[in-house]
């Protein structure tokens, strides 16, 4: 991988390789210091490695020096890229027992798209079942070390070059009115029974639903480990919203979604997302009816806060309350 991103980052025209080598020094520093894992997984590939050179690209899936395709047989989703592919993930966590000596694994996003509103989501609720079964599998089967789960995303949001064309959410988020309103789809009450019963019931249809044509496991009735920790994430700019509140100074995708528009999908912008910035405690509400989960919120970086000006209180209120 080193040699790979030097190389690229040569044809690219920069004095050095973007992907800095630690010292020594530093290497001993970080080395056993983690406290866990943290695993992003939503699906699985077919990937061979890139035999010719000059098919060494620009932006970072080159980096990984393999080409890779989807599996078009597997049902799709709202993201070109997303195929649900239940067993890699079970695959995945295993490589990484093997090679990784088994250290404590916390899933900090799985899930998948789909491209309206819709409230009866039975992609969602079959893809969250299929795979929190082939997690289970790995760990009461395959002795996996993994702790903890978060689902993507707690609520539709502002997905990047895609825009607000795919919908990620447990809840979802009308963009067309002002004041953002958040209603739960059918899988809310799924995740929410699965943490209450730490369990997957696969016929379970909350009230007010219509029932899914089910995608059932072959797997044995497991249950979540007594201290297993389930959660939701959600990140940043994606839900924020406020871009120049409060002596907030502008980001990388501020900049790029003003200046450059045509380059996200729908031509939208992050500017007022899921307006997370001012809804912060009706957000902490919904969560607190979930009862024990924990919560990846991810916050806005440093990029965020130019060096010439201070962190304001309301700026701390809101990591305060999202932490």
């Amino acid at each position: 991988m080193k040699e790979t991103i030097e190389y690229a980052s040569k044809q690219e025209g920069l004095p050095k390789s973007r992907l800095p080598e630690l010292t020594q020094e530093e290497i001993e520093l970080i080395k056993g210091s983690a406290d866990f894992l943290g695993v992003n997984h939503y699906t699985t590939f077919y990937c061979s490695p890139i035999k010719d050179e000059d098919e060494i690209g620009l932006f970072y899936i080159p980096d990984m020096d393999v080409n890779c395709i989807v599996n078009t047989k597997a049902e799709g989703s709202a993201s070109p890229w997303l195929k649900v592919v239940p067993s890699g993930f079970r695959k995945s966590l295993n490589w990484i027992k093997e090679q990784y000596n088994n250290p404590e694994v916390i899933i900090l996003e799985n899930g998948i798209s789909d491209a309206k509103n819709v409230l009866n989501d039975c992609l969602r609720v079959n893809y969250y079942n299929l795979y929190l079964a082939e997690m289970l599998k790995a760990i009461h089967e395959d002795g996996c070390n993994v702790s903890g789960y978060a689902a993507w995303s707690f609520m539709d949001n502002f997905e990047w070059r895609s825009g607000y064309t795919q919908k990620f959410g447990l809840y979802s988020v009308n963009f067309d009115d002002p004041t953002r309103p958040r209603t739960p789809k059918m899988s809310a009450f799924v995740f929410k029974n699965i943490i209450r019963e730490r369990k997957i019931n696969w016929i379970y249809t909350p009230e007010g639903f219509k029932q899914c044509e089910r995608s059932i496991s072959n797997c044995k009735e497991y249950a979540f480990p007594d201290n297993f920790k389930f959660g939701v994430a959600t990140a940043a700019y994606q839900v924020e919203g406020a871009w120049n509140t409060g002596g907030k100074g502008e980001n990388i995708w501020d900049y790029m979604t003003h200046t450059n528009p045509s380059s996200i999908l729908d031509k939208s912008n992050g500017d007022i997302a899921c307006d997370s910035y001012n809804k912060i405690k009706e957000d902490v509400q919904l969560l607190r009816i979930w009862a024990s989960i924990f919560t990846d919120f991810q916050l806005a970086g440093p990029e965020s806060y130019p060096a010439e000006k201070q962190i304001t209180s309301t700026q701390m209120e809101f990591a305060i309350t999202t932490n």
